[in-house]
């Protein structure tokens, strides 16, 4: 029989995962992915996969307000990744990126998301490359950490910046990269420290990995990756 000990340390720590206990219903969330760099000229590619049974809608908006991706509310579910493409925006600028997420089971289900605008990216190519991007492992524990899986076309630089939460604020608590990646399935492993060398803590966190061909003519790919730590 589990003791009363053990069973208040498995509760807190899939509460810090994103879980919840039996019987209980994950409200619905949103995610903030900040704001992202497009450019006009280009239509704007979105993929999404998620790591359990959610409805998901993605956002992207002008600095006026006005919609320039407005996706449709997608049933997801593990291993089925959902993708839409847009008409180019008007002008090059700052654009910011909301995703609504409502799970219909008992458990906060992660989100990979995979943006691009490069015309020689087919979106069945950016559904593989969001699908892969999943934190591996999620929930990950300490300090056995896990990793990032990039599926670039093209050798590319990539900076990977990871936040606290599920909202890009200004100062990641970690932030690293390499000149060199690519192409192919590379993993991008995090051993869950900051910049500081500190563990951090059981919770929610979310990831943003730019990945830049290093081919001038070629479009930044941007991936979201949101995971639990315990």
């Amino acid at each position: 029989m589990i003791s009363r000990r053990r069973f208040l340390i498995n509760g807190s720590a899939l509460v810090a995962a994103g879980g919840v206990m039996p019987g209980q219903v994950v409200a619905g969330f949103k995610l903030d992915f900040g704001d992202l760099e497009l450019e006009p000229d280009f239509p704007i590619k979105v993929a999404v996969s998620t790591s359990g049974f959610t409805t998901c809608r993605v956002r992207i908006e002008a600095s006026d307000g006005s919609l320039v991706l407005n996706s449709k509310e997608w049933a997801t579910e593990p291993n089925q990744t959902k993708s839409v493409q847009s008409p180019a925006p008007k002008k090059k600028g700052r654009y910011s990126m909301l995703a609504e997420m409502h799970p219909t089971a008992p458990r906060k289900p992660s989100m990979s998301l995979a943006l691009n605008q490069d015309n020689d990216v087919e979106l069945k190519r950016l559904e593989e490359m969001a699908d892969r991007a999943r934190f591996v492992r999620d929930p990950a524990s300490r300090p056995a950490g896990g990793h990032f899986v990039l599926d670039t076309p093209v050798e590319s630089k990539v900076r990977v910046q990871i936040w606290r939460g599920e909202a890009r604020g200004r100062t990641p608590i970690c932030d690293y990269g390499s000149d060199h990646v690519g192409p192919g399935l590379i993993p991008i492993p995090w051993d869950l420290r900051t910049n500081r060398g500190s563990n951090v803590p059981p919770g929610r966190y979310l990831a943003y990995l730019i990945c830049t061909p290093r081919n001038a003519r070629r479009k930044a790919t941007k991936l979201f990756s949101t995971f639990g730590v315990v």
